[in-house]
């Protein structure tokens, strides 16, 4: 890992950047939930790594929704300080008897009703790996035809500053929201 001092909110503003255009196509409506712009959140973590874990998990939200969906992102923080980043669409969601396959390398959910594109089958293997590096941990929980909840968590000791008791405010992801 090259580990340095960021703050969250320009890393996941970054990220929802780099799916915006195939978001928009499928009128996908992108909600983030962040903290006041008082309160921002700095960690300590590998920055291109947590960015590529964002885009890797927004980007297969995106894949997986169907026009007119949409797509929520939410930072918040466990009752012993651990930071934790979900991403959650209203996809086709994934059964559960093959959330472990779409762990595994290689591994992917049969889904080609909904999108014509190819993956490789490795992204949320990477995503939970990198996370792992991190101290952290990776969650899925999905159900089929409302959608999954992709779950980062990081550790407090990541943490450089995070409020108190923060009041997260719910709206656009300060790029556009698409109707």
């Amino acid at each position: 890992l090259n580990e340095t001092q960021f703050f969250l909110h320009s890393c996941i503003k970054g990220a929802f950047k780099m799916i915006e255009t195939k978001a928009q196509e499928k009128q996908i409506r992108l909600f983030y939930s962040k903290p006041d712009e008082e309160c921002e959140i700095e960690i300590h973590a590998d920055l291109t790594a947590i960015k590529r874990t964002l885009i890797n998990l927004l980007s297969n939200a995106v894949k997986f929704t169907p026009n007119g969906g949409s797509i929520k992102c939410h930072v918040s923080n466990k009752e012993n300080g651990d930071l934790v980043i979900q991403v959650e669409d209203s996809g086709v969601g994934i059964p559960k008897d093959k959330l472990g396959h779409v762990l595994s390398p290689f591994g992917q959910n049969e889904n080609t009703h909904i999108t014509d594109e190819a993956g490789t089958g490795l992204g949320l293997t990477i995503v939970k790996s990198l996370m792992e590096l991190h101290g952290g941990d990776f969650k899925l929980e999905s159900e089929v035809n409302v959608g999954t909840i992709a779950t980062i968590t990081l550790p407090q000791s990541r943490i450089i500053h995070m409020p108190v008791a923060p009041e997260f405010v719910e709206e656009e992801n300060h790029l556009k929201l698409y109707n």
